[in-house]
Parts: C-alpha cells; structure tokens; sequence
C-alpha cells in the first residue's frame, strides 16, 4: 500500500511499503518506519526503537533526512 494526501488537520502525509510519514502544518514531522519513529520540531528531536525501546535524541535523523 502506498499513497499520499492531507488530511482534515491540513497535515501533508505519505504512506509507503515501510511505514508512514507526516509533515504537520506547524512545521514538524513524524514518520513510524518499520522499527524506527522520528520527531522533529522547533521545540525539540527524537528517536523511538521499538523492537529494543531505546530513545535517542533524533539529530542524526533531523541533520539527514531531507523530508
């Protein structure tokens, strides 16, 4: 399954065989890939492993990924 859109709160998403990624109208972003989540925003980054529960800060994500 794969597609894109916006949805009723003006967020800009996309959806792809590994996951899911939005671009919020406030200027932040979250994707949930595979094991992996990412937030990003003015206020703060971070990284979520859920098959092994580590938090990292996300800046390694933030400073390459080109959303």
């Amino acid at each position: 399954m794969s597609g894109r859109g916006t949805n009723s709160q003006g967020n800009d998403y996309r959806v792809t065989d590994r996951g899911f990624m939005y671009n919020n109208s406030n200027g932040s972003h979250y994707s949930h890939e595979g094991n992996h989540r990412h937030y990003v925003s003015d206020s703060g980054t971070w990284h979520h492993n859920t098959r092994t529960d580590n938090y990292s800060s996300g800046n390694y994500y933030k400073n390459t990924n080109t959303r």
